[in-house]
């Protein structure tokens, strides 16, 4: 959703997207923004952005406030008791064709996507689908790490966001993020070169994780289902 002011989705967005800038020399301006549920994985980067100070030192004194649901965030930004909100976008499409007062900053997002990979922001993939929902001919994963490099991103850049980047923030390289040995065997096979096209993720055939086969285009019958994958 995005309320009166554009210059707000960009100070925001770069809050977000590039950390540490110089503080702005005006009073830090009040603004409330509106989860549309209770603390969940999706709302990570708002509330690290806080904790670190980001918003802070882009001149925003930010309250993230919790709400029931996406019809409760866009209530809020629609009457006025928050700036913006986060809301799912069938719900904000519907809420606007009713007469609220609300709209969706997707323009706004990529631009701070693109903000980022230019300033060399470190970024591990994901989103708030669940990693297997179809989205535009492949599956959520693949669509993202094809974004990234859509975005800006080298092919192998993009790549790495699933792989080294994301195991070296979450402090877990001597494990995972490279095929080493004494790492996790988590492995896939493909058509081919992703480092050349991303899209070839889209080819996959094969999944190894710690070192099990979990999928065999070539002879699914050769696998046991234990129930875990």
């Amino acid at each position: 959703m995005q309320w009166k002011s554009k210059s707000w989705v960009a100070s925001i967005g770069a809050a977000l997207a590039l950390g540490a800038a110089p503080a702005w020399a005006q009073a830090p301006e009040k603004f409330t923004f509106a989860l549309n549920w209770f603390a969940v994985g999706d709302h990570a980067a708002y509330w690290v952005a806080l904790d670190k100070g980001y918003f802070a030192q882009r001149g925003l004194d930010v309250t993230l406030e919790n709400s029931k649901g996406s019809g409760d965030s866009i209530g809020k930004v629609d009457t006025g008791r928050a700036d913006a909100g986060l809301a799912d976008a069938v719900a904000v499409l519907g809420a606007s064709a009713r007469g609220a007062r609300v709209k969706m900053v997707g323009k706004a997002h990529w631009a701070a996507l693109q903000s980022a990979i230019r300033n060399g922001v470190n970024i591990a993939m994901g989103s708030d689908q669940f990693p297997w929902e179809p989205n535009q001919g492949t599956v959520a994963s693949i669509r993202e790490i094809e974004l990234y490099q859509e975005a800006g991103m080298t092919h192998l850049q993009a790549l790495r966001t699933a792989t080294v980047y994301t195991a070296k923030m979450l402090g877990a390289e001597a494990d995972l993020g490279t095929i080493a040995p004494g790492k996790y065997a988590d492995i896939i096979a493909l058509d081919a070169d992703p480092t050349k096209d991303v899209r070839a993720l889209r080819t996959i055939s094969l999944v190894m994780k710690g070192g099990q086969v979990v999928r065999n285009d070539a002879d699914p019958a050769s696998l046991t289902r234990t129930g875990v994958y």
